[in-house]
């Protein structure tokens, strides 16, 4: 959803050629293939931003996402968009100036992946003011904000949180900003 939201902001602002393939690309490629040891009940962050700038990304019509892991196998198809570059790090050196980071990395470039328990994510909805800690397993798009909450996008469908998003208080989970990943330049 990253890469797809980030084209289509570009393409917007006129940035990039509006004939570019915005997606969507294939999630179930990078499940199948990515080795096991890296996965997270899912695809692992990194490992997906490697594949998308190594290998590059197909689109979903080739490869549509099952919903079911089974057994693995991996199908490699001819890529549609690869990405140039990406960013991973911690956004503000101290907790309390990661607001401002992450403010300025939406306004200047895309929505940013941040990393959440997904095990307490599973049945929210609307509004979440709890405290998400534990394993950081599931990546969500972080794409906005709206006064004291983080708004998010997950991969879940519309049946998630309202209409597959979700406002999250933003001091919900406990160094959120360590691990952000987004796309500078595309």
């Amino acid at each position: 959803d990253l890469i797809e939201t980030a084209i289509r902001i570009k393409k917007k602002q006129k940035l990039i050629d509006s004939s570019a393939n915005d997606g969507p690309f294939s999630v179930q490629e990078i499940v199948d293939c990515i080795p096991e040891k890296i996965l997270l009940g899912g695809a692992d962050a990194m490992a997906a931003f490697e594949w998308a700038y190594h290998l590059g990304l197909t689109n979903e019509t080739v490869n549509p996402f099952r919903k079911k892991f089974t057994i693995r196998q991996c199908e490699l198809h001819e890529p549609v968009y690869k990405l140039k570059q990406f960013c991973f790090g911690n956004v503000g050196r101290e907790a309390k100036n990661y607001e401002v980071g992450f403010k300025r990395l939406l306004y200047h470039f895309s929505p940013l992946v941040v990393l959440l328990n997904g095990d307490k994510l599973k049945n929210v909805r609307g509004k979440v003011n709890k405290r998400i800690d534990g394993v950081r397993n599931h990546g969500v798009l972080l794409v906005g904000w709206h006064g004291s909450y983080w708004i998010l996008k997950n991969t879940w469908g519309k049946e998630w949180g309202k209409d597959g998003y979700l406002y999250l208080n933003k001091n919900s989970v406990p160094n959120l900003h360590e691990q952000v990943y987004y796309i500078p330049v595309l």
